[in-house]
């Protein structure tokens, strides 16, 4: 830089093109302003806007002096200003600034106070939202008191009502803050940076300050950059001044525009644009396609869109090399083109490549994918603490206690790595396990500890299968001590909420030890863990002034309140060099070789301009706050500036995120039309990339074409196959011999679901049990209708409690049962009223042996729910509180439970029954619906001939599967498959049943 630069008639404004790399241009400027005095660069001051920014100056200039020893300058993000003049003008002497939870904690009381049926959760949520209006009122310089200017008549009640609010809180928190001896933060981050500027208008410092890489957005910043300009030794340096734009068209700048903060910023400066020089200063950098006429174009307001109609193609053609565009089919896809962009461009010895997207889970993507290549880089953008694994082993706590330790959240929160509960995290994590197989599958337990244990001690009467009692009664044991404190408070009415954290976090720690390790030293460790105890204890302080809440509402507002910081997990060690996957904000005045700007998609990059939900776009502008479509015009400065800074730039979006279709990003929307318009049907082979990276990302993912799978048909040697089955297991063997096979030859039980909801197979159960119970009781004295419905009443009801439903669950099922009894009362009367009864047996087992088979014995076993003696036949009647086999069903001997057991009785296999014929088969259909029940018979008039069929069936199929050559076949009649077997993934019936296996 020349010598006489800074001492150029002031203001002095530069600025960097785009296409220049910004930090290495203002480096070798700053270097020049020392000569050979080592001790010069010490004096000067930089002001930069990130603080990424200004490690990669420090870098820049580090790369310049080739490594020799050099003091660097003072290098400040400009919202952070150095003390020293601060300190001499007394600025510092203001109160400090309040807490962000503090305040956010204090604005949640005022909310709550205004709208006391608001749940705390989302009082905390508005809170938060009330605190980001104060930050834009106190950042724009526009007076709170304004909100009683506006007009209520204009707007609607709902409006009306929340400038109501905004009046008191806008009232009530000046005096909160007084009270506090505090400010509000964003008042006093003006206050400080308008005190720094008049430190230096009044006292201009000796040494060279130079502001760099700001657009001033801010106010408080824009006045700053205008004192800094018009210091004895200071400069301001501009990113990407569109000089060229018409003087026309620059006046005029909607919101939107990429150089509509350069403008606002200038004509608050009062400094023409013809006024700001180019940085003298330039690094030796390769040379880049100057892609800044076709960003202008591109971005061209309305009033500019007239240059697209001139048509000049040979103007364009240098400017899109380099620049590609890939619509990805969705994020997967879109992370793996980025990723193998990436590698291509490391391929080449000393090429750098940047990833920059503001969608932070497909950064996480991009990292993935990376790592396939053996690339490794970590999303620097970091990780809200709310999703970090320590943030989210707290959240976890919280939704178990809330819930009583529910199977579905206990478990989550027992499997956690960060869980171990005094054990290795290894044994720890088995114990748990054995927890969940012992006590946790089907039905949810009892609440609490007690519920956990009982659901234990209830499980060695049926033992589940891989049921480990010792060590599922030691993880309870581990659990219980600490667990049971929590547990005690989340069982009151209302806790004051800072007991309520103290006691959710000392149970955290102690769930989080180890025989090595205290449980603080693994719950606050690396970096989310640093982060996390930091953020809760100033929580816990900012708690103290809130009402107590009830401990079932914590889980919801415990999330609220750990979202804001940003925590940067190291995931990987070693991280690439040459690689770095940054947010949109850490990418200001960053360059690289490569340049992949991922996410391009409406609602992504830009996001949506929502004005927020206090104030309706009218409002903002009578109060003088800006437009939410800055926003819009700052991200679009930040697209321009990576469109220019790399030789190689690919833009990437997704076709369809999460299932729904998405929408261009509109500046791709608007290159691309502006591209066609210069190039016609060439412009898509212009911007595609060297490689067709969705067509590799394709392939990588293909597993090649479906090879044909034939179906299962296993052959076990006759020894192991069974010779044991029920009747109601013979439909099965029937509809699905493979399902048969891997629960009865290879002993595979399907797991019960967790939670499971009590379904019709437990009512069923209570049905069948109380019926059976008055039966037994009464036998053939059966009493009188209104006694009989009181009694079967009552047997049922003792049967659901004895079941343990869920109170909501019992609730619908007791006036269902009620209604059964009345029906069967009924039902009962008329027909023995019609038809005396010889005998009546009720849920008779009987376990027949038929022999003279290839492979041996075979035992059929069988309860007939009722069987009734009348007139020299047997009555065989079967209660269905689900669905009723059909009567085609019945005959053709897909559904033989009725027919098997009767053809049972008929060889006398029931004890105590004698051997008679069938006179009657029918199906009790009991729901206890609006028609609580009915009487379905089967094969009437035939009732022996089919039950005969059915048993001769029955012996075929015994010595079928005796002969070893017969198969297992799976779902070999698929439209007897009523319901999906839990068999069906093992069988792979979803592969070979869509015709590639010779279905």
């Amino acid at each position: 830089m020349p010598a006489d630069a800074l001492a150029a008639p002031t203001p002095r404004v530069f600025t960097i093109a785009p296409d220049r790399p910004f930090l290495d241009d203002l480096a070798v400027g700053i270097l020049a302003l020392a000569d050979d005095d080592p001790l010069a660069l010490a004096r000067v001051t930089v002001l930069l806007p990130t603080r990424r920014a200004g490690r990669g100056l420090a870098d820049a200039m580090l790369r310049l002096t080739g490594g020799r020893p050099a003091l660097l300058p003072r290098i400040h993000p400009i919202g952070d200003l150095p003390d020293e003049a601060l300190a001499l003008s007394g600025a510092l002497d203001a109160p400090p600034a309040v807490s962000p939870l503090a305040r956010r904690a204090a604005l949640a009381r005022l909310v709550a106070a205004f709208e006391p049926e608001l749940p705390l959760d989302r009082a905390w949520r508005l809170a938060e939202e009330l605190g980001a209006l104060f930050d834009e009122m106190a950042t724009e310089d526009v007076d709170p008191a304004k909100l009683r200017t506006l007009v209520p008549e204009r707007f609607a009640e709902h409006w009306q009502r929340t400038l109501r609010f905004l009046d008191i809180v806008t009232g009530a928190w000046p005096d909160e803050l007084r009270n506090r001896g505090e400010s509000d933060p964003a008042e006093r981050r003006v206050h400080l940076l308008r005190a720094q500027a008049e430190a230096w208008r009044t006292h201009p410092p000796d040494a060279p300050v130079i502001a760099a890489g700001s657009t001033g957005s801010i106010p408080a910043v824009a006045e700053l950059l205008g004192v800094i300009a018009g210091l004895p030794k200071g400069a301001v340096v501009l990113p990407g001044l569109d000089q060229r734009l018409p003087d026309a068209l620059w006046d005029r700048l909607p919101d939107t525009h990429p150089q509509a903060g350069l403008a606002r910023l200038l004509r608050g400066l009062a400094i023409p644009r013809e006024a700001v020089r180019a940085w003298p200063a330039r690094a030796e950098a390769p040379p880049i396609p100057d892609r800044a006429d076709l960003a202008a174009a591109v971005m061209a307001p309305p009033e500019g869109l007239e240059a697209w109609r001139r048509r000049d193609p040979d103007r364009w053609r240098a400017a899109v090399v380099g620049l590609a565009r890939v619509d990805a089919a969705d994020p997967h896809e879109e992370a793996m083109v980025a990723a193998l962009a990436v590698r291509r461009a490391l391929e080449t010895p000393g090429r750098t490549a940047a990833v920059v997207t503001p969608d932070r889970f497909l950064a996480r993507r991009i990292a993935t994918e990376l790592g396939r290549f053996g690339v490794r880089a970590d999303d620097s953008g970091g990780e809200p603490l709310t999703n970090t694994p320590a943030g989210t082993f707290i959240r976890l706590l919280a939704v178990a206690v809330a819930e009583h330790l529910a199977p579905v959240p206990l478990l989550a929160l027992l499997k956690h790595p960060l869980a171990a509960a005094g054990e290795p995290p290894s044994r720890f994590r088995l114990d748990a396990r054995a927890l969940e197989r012992t006590a946790l599958r089907g039905p949810r337990p009892a609440p609490g500890l007690d519920g956990l244990a009982a659901a234990i001690e209830s499980a060695r009467g049926f033992p589940p299968r891989g049921a480990d009692f010792d060590a599922a009664t030691r993880c309870l044991g581990r659990i219980r001590p600490i667990l049971a404190p929590v547990l005690e408070l989340a069982g009151q009415r209302s806790v004051p909420l800072g007991e309520l954290l103290e006691a959710h976090l000392r149970a955290a720690e102690r769930l989080a030890d180890t025989p090595d390790t205290p449980g603080p030293l693994r719950l606050w460790a690396r970096e989310d863990g640093e982060a996390l105890a930091r953020h809760l204890a100033e929580l816990a302080f900012a708690v103290e002034t809130l009402p107590p809440v009830a401990p079932r509402q914590f889980p919801a507002l415990l999330e609220p309140m750990l979202e804001g910081p940003v925590v940067r997990l190291r995931r990987v060690e070693a991280e690439h060099p040459r690689v770095a996957i940054l947010g949109a904000l850490e990418a200001r005045l960053q360059r690289a070789d490569l340049i992949v700007l991922a996410g391009l998609n409406e609602g992504t990059w830009p996001a949506v301009a929502e004005p927020g939900p206090w104030l309706s776009r009218p409002m903002r502008e009578d109060m003088g706050l800006p437009s939410p479509e800055r926003r819009i015009g700052q991200a679009a400065h930040d697209v321009v500036q990576l469109l220019c800074t790399g030789a190689e730039v690919l833009l990437t979006r997704s076709r369809r995120a999460e299932g729904a279709p998405t929408v261009p990003s509109r500046w791709l929307s608007r290159l691309a039309a502006f591209l066609h318009g210069q190039f016609g049907d060439e412009a898509e082979r212009l911007i595609r990339p060297p490689d067709d990276f969705a067509a590799i990302a394709r392939v990588l993912d293909d597993p090649g074409p479906p090879l044909p799978v034939a179906r299962p048909a296993p052959r076990p040697p006759v020894v192991a196959r069974p010779r044991r089955l029920s009747v109601t297991e013979i439909a099965t063997w029937i509809a699905d011999p493979y399902a048969l096979y891997a629960r009865r030859v290879l002993g595979i039980e399907p797991l019960e679901p967790l939670d499971d909801e009590a379904d019709a197979g437990d009512f069923g159960d209570i049905v069948h049990g109380g019926i059976a119970d008055v039966l037994r009781a009464t036998g053939l004295a059966w009493p009188a209708p209104d006694h009989a419905e009181r009694m079967l009443t009552e047997a049922l009801l003792r049967r659901l409690d004895r079941r343990g439903a869920r109170p909501a669950q019992a609730a619908l099922w007791r006036p269902r049962l009620a209604r059964i009894a009345r029906f069967v009362a009924q039902t009962e009367a008329t027909r023995r009223a019609n038809a005396p009864l010889r005998a009546l047996f009720a849920e008779v087992k009987t376990e027949h042996v038929i022999g003279g088979l290839p492979g041996g014995a075979f035992t059929l076993v069988a309860k007939a729910d009722r069987i009734e003696q009348r007139d020299g036949r047997l009555a065989v009647l079967d209660y269905k509180t689900g669905t009723v086999p059909t009567d085609k069903q019945v005959t053709s001997g897909t559904q033989p439970q009725l027919t098997l057991e009767a053809a049972l009785a008929a060889r006398g296999a029931f004890k105590g029954i004698p051997a008679l014929p069938p006179g009657e088969l029918a199906y009790w259909h009991l729901s206890g619906g609006f028609s609580p029940g009915e009487i379905e018979p089967r094969c009437a008039g035939e009732e022996e001939a089919v039950a005969e069929a059915a048993w001769n069936g029955l012996l075929r199929r015994l010595h079928a599967f005796d002969d070893p050559a017969t198969p297992y076949m799976a779902r070999p009649h698929p439209r007897l498959q009523l319901f999906r077997s839990p068999y069906a993934v093992l069988a792979r019936v979803d592969e070979w049943s869509a015709g590639l296996g010779g279905e």
